[in-house]
């Protein structure tokens, strides 16, 4: 959690944003959430998403191992396991809602981190591909409504297909 203390003041520090942590603590698993937000539309910043996965493989860099990149990879897929993705019904309203809000969020946020991470990253991700594909295609078969599923689909067959 000390370490997502400091991405949030990094993330805090960036032009007029202000930034946001939210640590849970479910089924022996610690999930944390980084939020950014910024009065201003200003398109020039990088996400905070692009920073975060920018430093990670600047960490795994500097290790020459792929140790930590296949552990984050794996913790991220374990997390996507354990997601509630379901829906309720709501009769007299006629609309969906999701059952727990904060694992759609979390959902979003993993995409989003895993689209920037994975980038340029090349070979390594090869044995993550079709790991990956499993897992969406298993939640999207169960969950149709969650469109970020259907983003890392096609993050795993446009990085599956682009190794070598």
């Amino acid at each position: 959690v000390d370490g997502l203390a400091s991405l949030v003041k990094a993330c805090s520090a960036l032009k007029g944003g202000r930034a946001s942590l939210r640590v849970v603590c479910r089924d022996a698993v610690q999930v944390a959430s980084i939020q950014h937000k910024r009065p201003d539309e200003d398109s020039t910043l990088p996400p905070v998403f692009r920073r975060c996965a920018q430093l990670w493989r600047d960490v795994i860099a500097s290790s020459q191992s792929d140790v930590l990149y296949d552990a984050l990879l794996s913790a991220s897929l374990e997390i996507l396991r354990r997601l509630d993705l379901r829906y309720e019904e709501r009769m007299l309203e006629d609309e969906m809602r999701p059952k727990n809000e904060f694992d759609q969020e979390l959902l979003i946020n993993l995409a989003s981190f895993l689209e920037t991470f994975v980038a340029d990253t090349g070979d390594s991700f090869a044995p993550w591909a079709s790991q990956l594909l499993r897992v969406v295609v298993d939640r999207a078969s169960k969950h149709e409504r969650c469109s970020s599923l259907y983003r890392l689909g096609a993050l795993a067959i446009r990085a599956g297909t682009q190794c070598s």
